[in-house]
C-alpha cells in the first residue's frame, strides 16, 4: 500500500506525533486497521506499538483512504482507555454466549367469554 504523509504536527505535551496519511488502496476495500499499522510505523519511523489509528475516511468510490494517527514515543505514554479502545477495534467486539432457552411454556389463563350484550330491540351494541 502506498502512503504518504499529508501533515505532521509533534504534540509535546502529550508526547506524540499527529499526522494525517492518505494510503492508496486500488482495487481492494478500505484496509482494515491491523493491516494499516506496520506500514504506518514504518513510515513514521516508531515502534509498532505505539501506533494508533484514530479514525479511517474513506469516499465512496475512490480507492483513497485518509487516516489519522497518532504515534507516541513509548507505549507507556498511551493512555490505558486509548489502548482498550484500539484492542475493541481491531479485534471486535466481545460476543456474548446466551444461556440455553427452555421449550416449557407458562400455563395460559383460561378467558371465560361472557355472553354480549343486548338492548330493549335484540340487537347488539356496536363494538367499542
Amino acid at each position: 500500500m502506498p502512503i504518504k504523509i499529508d501533515s505532521r504536527k509533534r504534540n509535546d505535551l502529550l508526547k506524540r506525533d499527529e499526522c494525517l496519511i492518505s494510503i492508496e488502496h486500488m482495487g481492494k476495500p478500505t484496509p482494515k486497521r491491523a493491516e494499516m499499522t506496520g506500514d504506518v510505523a514504518k513510515e513514521l519511523k516508531k515502534p509498532e506499538d505505539c501506533i494508533i489509528i484514530d479514525k479511517i475516511f474513506t469516499e465512496f468510490g475512490k480507492p483513497v483512504s485518509r487516516v489519522k494517527v497518532q504515534a507516541y514515543d513509548k507505549k507507556e505514554y498511551i493512555p490505558k482507555k486509548k489502548i482498550e479502545k484500539m484492542e475493541i477495534r481491531i479485534s471486535g467486539p466481545k460476543k456474548k454466549v446466551a444461556a440455553p432457552v427452555q421449550a416449557e411454556k407458562p400455563a395460559e389463563a383460561k378467558v371465560e367469554a361472557k355472553p354480549a350484550e343486548k338492548t330493549e330491540k335484540g340487537v347488539e351494541p356496536p363494538a367499542k
